[in-house]
């Protein structure tokens, strides 16, 4: 009978545990983001509003994969209506200026618009995830909100697409209030992510 020698069952050890673990909390994260992403396939109406406090289209998603997740990211609970505010404000800054303006400087107007209005509704999607992932109405200004970014890839498909299916990366964004789940609140494009500097 063959003995396995300390340095064998070491290695049968790593290949059926894997090398690189990932942490509690970054697996968490991608679990979340996967269900996401099953229940958008799926067209699971009823675990979306489990799961997130955005809206996007499912009709022609297929499936998809997480690519990267991003370094947590801590802001205070109170702090994501004043972002929302903010966000309001450079909206109404850009249309008052738009009357009068050339055609470039209107164009750019209009799009430094729609970008604050994209991040006005991020961040009150944000505010709802907090409460959701808390499971409560309301909480202290000063909780704690954790975020994380994560890049996904999400392959469309179907009549609206062609005769191929497509592939595009997204950034995806969920949180979690402490002691909470992690709640999906924005999914977009890179091009056009509307806080673009935010994990």
């Amino acid at each position: 009978m063959l003995r396995a020698t300390p340095v064998a069952t070491l290695v049968a050890v790593l290949l059926i545990g894997g090398c690189s673990r990932e942490a509690p909390d970054v697996r968490a994260v991608r679990k979340s983001a996967e269900r996401y992403i099953g229940a958008l396939a799926h067209q699971d109406v009823a675990s979306l509003r489990t799961l997130s406090t955005n809206v996007a289209s499912t009709g022609s998603v297929r499936g998809g994969r997480v690519l990267a997740i991003g370094p947590p990211r801590t802001v205070a609970f109170a702090a994501l209506d004043s972002l929302a505010e903010a966000a309001t404000r450079r909206q109404m800054v850009a249309g008052a200026r738009w009357a009068g303006m050339g055609e470039l400087e209107a164009e750019s107007l209009f799009q430094v618009s729609l970008l604050a209005a994209r991040a006005h509704i991020v961040y009150r999607n944000a505010q709802r995830a907090a409460l959701a992932s808390a499971r409560r109405t309301d909480l202290p200004g000063g909780a704690p909100i954790e975020t994380r970014r994560v890049q996904v890839r999400i392959r469309y498909g179907g009549s609206l697409v062609g005769n191929r299916p497509v592939d595009r990366e997204l950034y995806l964004r969920a949180l979690r209030a402490p002691a909470g789940a992690w709640i999906v609140y924005s999914l977009y494009l890179p091009e056009d992510d509307p806080i673009p500097g935010a994990n």
